[in-house]
Order: C-alpha cells, then structure tokens, then sequence
C-alpha cells in the first residue's frame, strides 16, 4: 500500500512538473511573439520617418519628421510597459498563490 502512495505521489509530481515546463514553454512562446511584433512596430516606424526625412524640404518639414519619430517611440515604450506590467502582475498572482499553498501545507 505504501508503495502505491509512492508510485502514486511520484506520478503526480511528473505531471505537475510538465505542466509547469509546458507553461514556461508558453511564456517563452509569448515573449517572443511580443518582442517581435515591437520590434516590427519600431522598423515601421523608423521606415516611414527616413521617407518623411528624404522628403523635407525645409526645416520646418525636418522638424516634424522628428517630432512624429519621437510621438511613435513614446507610444511604443508605453506599450512595453504595459505588456511589462501585466506579466509582473501575472507573476506577483503566481507567487503569492504559491505562497497561499505554502502556508497551508504548514497548517496541515
């Protein structure tokens, strides 16, 4: 019978453990997923500002080229922080329920 346990303990624990590698896979999955589609919004980005920069005829053109180049890098890095924030909030949820499971294990 207490082998049974065991087995039974061990099998469960492998399956906790693939769950947890299957997760961090997806993590790394939308990580990547994220980083790409930023860094395709900053080639965009960077894009159209050498045409507009190509195309000034004067300073006042060049000027707002630069001022739209600086609008877009804004939004981008606000868009970072966001994506940041939401994975550090996810994170901290994880770890205090960690933490919840922690403490009661200590009561039983």
């Amino acid at each position: 019978m207490k082998s049974l346990i065991a087995i039974s303990v061990c099998l469960l624990s492998w399956a906790v453990v693939a769950q947890d590698e299957h997760n961090k896979e997806q993590g790394l999955q939308e990580q990547k997923a994220f980083m790409s589609q930023i860094l395709d919004k900053r080639i965009a980005a960077l894009n159209e500002k050498k045409a507009c920069v190509s195309a000034a005829a004067d300073h006042a053109a060049l000027k707002k080229c630069h001022e739209e180049l600086k609008s877009d890098r804004q939004e981008i890095k606000e868009e970072v922080q966001g994506y940041r924030q939401k994975r550090k909030a996810e994170h901290e949820a994880r770890r205090a329920e960690k933490e919840r499971k922690r403490a009661e294990r200590k009561k039983d």
